[in-house]
């Protein structure tokens, strides 16, 4: 019974009304208030949550090893305004719309969709539209409306509150996708942050309601058109799985490393519904991917994999969240990691088991490779149980190249530096393997290839699990 599932809720909860409270009282952090004023026609409560919700500091336990509040400062940033894209925009997307399937191409700048450029004819059961599409549709406008974590013990939270309601007030467009039925070929969706006015903030939006027993493979790309500017994409999601529905979403990051971005994702799976996310980040100077899954069927299936190939001075983060809120579901979290001198990485993933969520099935796995002296990971896995009818795992390993494999490798003729660039490159290419776009793969395994150690011997590096 879904009453019950409600009632039993998935984590400690406090209402907003006490949230705000706290946070006044605390006075930890500053707001997002003078934003409000380059806001034009956001949502009133968006709105009036950027001034009582702060902005990320590295107090808050969801950013207290993040690198997000150094660049996500109040006052730093400046709302990007609608512009026509220039021409070398234009020509950066043209490359990337090449590898995709006809008809199943659309492309954004910074946030704004360009429906001249984009060709959705290909989606004969499936709808493309703007944020306009809210209107008149009550299902659509209360997903648009609902600031995800507003209620959540911070605690336990990814501190997506203030992102969402960041994105709601100032955002100007989005994509509305409507799943009736089988789309055969993979939609590719392209964002290109463009940095013009320099220091910008962009506010990609998309939403995605799958009707019951339809299926869609949604590929999400962030690019930069040039060298980047340091400009910050904020970027909201939200979709909404319903019965029988399925769900492959491929998220990439491929941003210039002078730009950053940070991904929050809201998934709600009912009865019977499957939703397979892969994350990809390999591009920014900062990156921060929040996934937040909430398993309110019965039968429900989630499963969330991810590589970070961070390298010298980047900071890559994925928060993963999954709830079990239904009997009888199944959840799998797997995250590789390989991080280079003068790069941090941080995973912190959530499974929570509910009172009324018997017969789950969960598994947990972060493994990292620190290449080099200086490297840095933080791995958070964390397994919360409420009910005695599950099976559960969770954990995390961290190591440099294995040298008995190295050793194997030479003794087959390969040099020592190929020995280490084909173990690196086995160590993500399980993952990498699920996109299915032409050229994304050989692109990181360049990088992987260029970060591959030149030293021979034991790596001093920084790991911490909390």
């Amino acid at each position: 019974p879904a009453a019950a599932f409600h009632r039993g809720a998935p984590a400690p909860r406090r209402s907003s009304v006490r949230v705000r409270a706290t946070m006044e009282a605390e006075g930890a952090g500053s707001t997002f208030s003078d934003l409000t004023e380059q806001a034009s026609g956001g949502a009133e409560a968006a709105m009036v949550a950027l001034k009582v919700l702060k902005a990320p500091t590295r107090r808050q336990e969801a950013y207290r090893f993040s690198k997000l509040p150094e660049v996500l400062k109040p006052g730093k940033l400046k709302v990007a305004a609608p512009a026509a894209p220039s021409d070398e925009a234009k020509e950066a997307a043209a490359g990337f719309l090449e590898m995709a399937p006809a008809g199943q191409r659309i492309v954004a700048f910074d946030g704004v969709v360009d429906w001249e450029l984009s060709d959705a004819s290909g989606l004969a059961a499936c709808t493309a539209a703007g944020l306009d599409a809210a209107e008149g549709d009550d299902e659509v406008a209360a997903m648009l409306g609902r600031i995800t974590e507003i209620d959540v013990d911070e605690r336990v939270g990814q501190g997506t509150a203030p992102l969402v309601a960041l994105s709601s007030a100032v955002a100007t467009d989005g994509l509305v996708l409507k799943v009736s039925g089988e789309v055969a070929e993979p939609l590719y969706l392209l964002n290109v942050v463009t940095g013009a006015g320099g220091e910008t903030l962009t506010t990609p939006r998309l939403l995605v309601v799958a009707e019951e027993d339809s299926r869609l493979n949604l590929i999400e790309h962030h690019v930069t058109a040039g060298e980047g500017t340091d400009s910050l994409v904020n970027s909201v999601g939200k979709v909404l799985l319903k019965k029988g529905s399925h769900l492959e979403h491929t998220y990439l990051n491929e941003l210039s490393e002078a730009d950053a971005i940070v991904q929050s994702m809201n998934v709600t799976v009912l009865d019977g519904a499957v939703f397979n996310a892969t994350a990809i980040q390999a591009g920014g100077k900062v990156a921060r991917y929040n996934l937040g899954v909430d398993l309110d069927g019965v039968g429900g299936t989630a499963e969330a994999v991810g590589v970070q190939v961070t390298g010298p001075g980047q900071a890559h983060e994925t928060y993963c969240s999954i709830v079990h809120n239904g009997e009888d579901c199944e959840s799998l979290e797997q995250q590789r990691n390989v991080v280079a001198k003068g790069g941090e990485g941080v995973f912190k993933g959530r499974v929570h088991i509910g009172p009324f969520a018997a017969g789950t099935s969960s598994d947990q796995l972060c493994k990292t490779l620190l290449l080099q002296d200086g490297a840095k990971i933080t791995a958070l896995p964390t397994l919360e149980v409420i009910n005695e009818n599950v099976v559960a795992a969770h954990g995390a390993t961290v190591a440099d190249l294995d040298e008995e494999s190295v050793f194997y490798m030479r003794s087959r003729g390969f040099t020592l530096m190929e020995s280490r660039t084909v173990l690196m490159r086995g160590f993500v290419e399980e993952f990498m393997d699920r996109v299915a776009l032409d050229g994304f793969a050989d692109r990181v395994g360049v990088k992987v290839d260029a970060m591959a150690p030149t030293e021979n011997r034991k790596t001093k590096s920084f790991f911490q699990s909390v």
